[in-house]
C-alpha cells in the first residue's frame, strides 16, 4: 500500500493512459488455465464493462468483483481479496 500512496499524480495519470490503449483481449483466448479475475467496481481507471469482456474473453475465467472498492482490490480488501484467491486455489489445486 505504501507504494501506491507515494505514486505521484503524472505516474498515477501515465498508467491509467496505457490502461487505456492496452488492448490484448483477442489474444486471451488462448488462455487455457483457470482463472480469476479480481476487481473493484468502483475502479476509476479500468470500468466493470472492461472486466466482464477480459473474463469473457479468458475461456475458463471466473471473477470477482469487491463492492465500493475501487482500482487496488488487494490493498483496499486484503482479506477478503486473499480469502478468496486461496478459496479459488484450492478448488483448482
Amino acid at each position: 500500500m505504501a507504494v501506491i500512496e507515494l505514486a505521484s499524480p503524472e505516474h498515477i495519470e501515465g498508467a491509467a493512459r496505457a490502461m487505456r490503449t492496452f488492448t490484448c483481449q483477442p489474444d486471451l483466448v488462448a488462455l487455457n488455465l483457470p482463472s480469476i479475475l479480481v476487481c473493484g467496481d468502483r475502479d476509476r481507471h479500468v470500468p466493470l464493462r472492461n472486466h466482464l469482456a477480459t473474463q469473457r474473453a479468458i475461456p475458463r475465467c471466473g471473477l470477482q468483483v469487491y463492492f465500493d472498492i475501487g482500482h487496488v482490490p488487494f490493498a483496499e480488501a486484503p482479506d477478503s481479496c486473499a480469502a478468496d484467491v486461496e478459496r479459488f486455489l484450492a478448488m483448482i489445486g
